[in-house]
Parts: C-alpha cells; sequence; structure tokens
C-alpha cells in the first residue's frame, strides 16, 4: 500500500515538475520585469 502511494507521489511530482517550473521562469521573468521597471526610476534598466 505504501508502495503504491510512493509510486503515485513520484508519478505526479514528475508531471508537476514541468508545470512547477514552467511557472517558476514566469516568476522569475515577471520579478526581472518588476525590478526592471522598479529600477528605470533610479538608473537605466540593462
Amino acid at each position: 500500500m505504501r508502495r503504491i502511494m510512493l509510486l503515485l507521489i513520484l508519478y505526479s511530482s514528475k508531471a508537476s515538475f514541468s508545470y512547477w517550473s514552467r511557472q517558476m521562469n514566469g516568476i522569475r521573468v515577471s520579478g526581472w520585469l518588476v525590478s526592471c521597471s522598479y529600477s528605470h526610476f533610479t538608473t537605466s534598466c540593462h
């Protein structure tokens, strides 16, 4: 029973890994844009 649950968790984590990596990429890009626009007021954006 525990092995089945472990396999399910492994499978779901593998499937959600690509999704979460995509989400993190979006968060990183949006964070870069926010910091870029914020620093644009003080210095030029690189």
